[in-house]
């Protein structure tokens, strides 16, 4: 059974200052009065999470791969940061096409998946070297290996970044970079979706970050804050989310995919749509009626930081000696 949270992920508040967000399929996000992070509560356990991944949870493969070329530009910014192609682990990997274009770009390469059709697939398909598991599974046998982290998507599916975050600081050599992209709960299209955001999607999605909360956790584990952006990335064209999740609300009167009126800790996955063809012919008509305007909106919602995907560029200091807090404490040294 899912567990309760009793202190605030990141400042270490008490459950009495936590105070509803939504609730989700069944699934109550809280956000705490102090640090305004948001995340589930209570939140999954490890070994039910495990299970949904390979039991319930699916990412098609050739939306996937077609996803890879606007993701590119990510892999511009590492090599631009780490100044030529190093050594690459990605967490969360997938099906492998991010690493096995790196690898084709010079990257010495390495993956780590939880998911075992994926990791069959990356290893047997495109020959990667891709561990079964968790970033933790690593620690111990490759610490100070990596000159760049890479996690798309995986730090709000984790329902303890901390240690998440001191882990891939760990694995890091000093200098390294940890790349990180996660859904903005700060955009624009967030805040006026409201439960139907398509990213606000629970049980896998545990912590939702704005640039704010993910900034402080980072510091907090001995990361410095290299560079933030946010783009619109792998999210539906705005416009369409807030009608779709507009409409749905007003149409069903329940949140993403129903089950919030006597189906407590739903581990089903919503339905997809992405791939049907009235669904594409409609999300396509109004991309297209909205170009002018969107294309002016959202370098606006850039410069403000209220796109739909947030990215974190955080560095590890050249000094072994990791600059680390409690949570609610102010910065200090401490030994790794």
């Amino acid at each position: 059974m899912p567990v309760e949270v009793s202190d605030c992920i990141l400042c270490a508040e008490q459950a009495s200052e936590f105070r509803p967000f939504e609730r989700v399929r069944g699934w109550n996000y809280v956000r705490c009065s102090d640090c305004g992070l948001v995340f589930l509560n209570p939140r999954p356990t490890d070994a039910e999470l495990e299970h949904f991944y390979n039991h319930g949870y699916r990412y098609d493969l050739s939306r996937y791969a077609r996803s890879l070329p606007s993701q590119e530009i990510w892999l511009d910014l590492l090599e631009e940061r780490c100044g030529r192609p190093g050594t690459l682990l990605e967490v969360g990997c997938s099906y492998g096409h991010f690493l096995a274009e790196a690898r084709d770009r010079g990257w010495s390469v390495q993956g780590v998946e939880l998911s075992e059709s994926a990791v069959g697939f990356g290893r047997a398909v495109l020959g990667l070297s891709i561990e079964q598991g968790r970033i933790s599974d690593l620690k111990e046998r490759d610490s100070s290996t990596f000159d760049a982290i890479a996690a798309w998507h995986v730090l709000e599916h984790d329902p303890l970044p901390r240690h998440f975050l001191e882990t891939a600081f760990d694995l890091l050599r000093p200098g390294g970079i940890l790349a990180l992209r996660v859904p903005n709960l700060g955009s624009l299209v967030a805040k006026l979706s409201g439960p139907d955001w398509q990213w606000l999607s629970p049980p896998e999605h545990v912590c939702m970050y704005t640039r704010e909360t993910l900034s402080l956790l980072l510091e907090q584990t001995g990361f410095e804050i290299v560079a933030t952006r946010t783009a619109r990335g792998n999210a539906r064209n705005m416009w369409f989310e807030i009608l779709r999740a507009r409409a749905k609300r007003q149409l069903t009167h329940s949140n993403n995919g129903g089950g919030d009126h006597g189906n407590s800790y739903s581990f089903a996955s919503p339905k997809v749509y992405q791939d049907r063809a009235w669904y594409r012919v409609a999300e396509n008509l109004i991309a297209a009626g909205t170009l002018p305007f969107d294309w002016a909106v959202k370098r606006w919602l850039a410069v403000r930081g209220e796109e739909a995907e947030l990215a974190v560029l955080a560095q590890k200091p050249a000094s072994q000696e990791p600059l680390r807090t409690t949570p609610g404490k102010g910065l200090e040294r401490a030994t790794i």
